[in-house]
């Protein structure tokens, strides 16, 4: 089971479009968690793919690097996810991902504007519209 050091990311505080090392937004969360596991950060979309994509929740994505696996439409997730799988959740103003760096404990990094960096159970994301994982040719 894959897993990364993140405790001393908990607690960083939040700034919007970026993504480390002493700041982040989610995407730019999501990116550090893929570094820190060794994927190629440059299979991973930019910060405004993502946010272009997770826009418009019709889109086409047959060419795009992520694939769907759960689509709990702002019910509980109740399957086990993976290690790096990326839950969206729709936020007041714009989409907003957490990432799953523990998949049996199903543990979950997220950030929050007056919060920071936080841990928190993948079953306490609420409002999850959709669950994303990179396809595995580009880890």
């Amino acid at each position: 089971m894959m897993r990364v050091h993140y405790a001393d990311l908990i607690g960083l505080p939040y700034a919007d479009r970026t993504d480390g090392p002493y700041t982040f937004d989610c995407v730019g969360l999501v990116l550090e968690v893929f570094r820190r596991a060794g994927w190629s950060t440059g299979s991973v979309p930019t910060m405004e793919n993502v946010y272009a994509r997770v826009a418009d929740l019709n889109a086409d994505v047959s060419d795009h690097p992520w694939e769907q696996v759960a689509a709990p439409g702002g019910a509980p997730i109740t399957r086990r996810l993976d290690f790096g799988d990326v839950v969206m959740v729709l936020g007041d103003t714009r989409p907003h991902v957490s990432v799953v760096v523990d998949a049996p404990a199903q543990l979950a990094i997220s950030i929050a504007e007056n919060a920071g960096v936080y841990a928190c159970a993948v079953s306490r994301l609420t409002r999850a519209t959709a669950v994303y994982r990179l396809q595995e040719a580009l880890r």
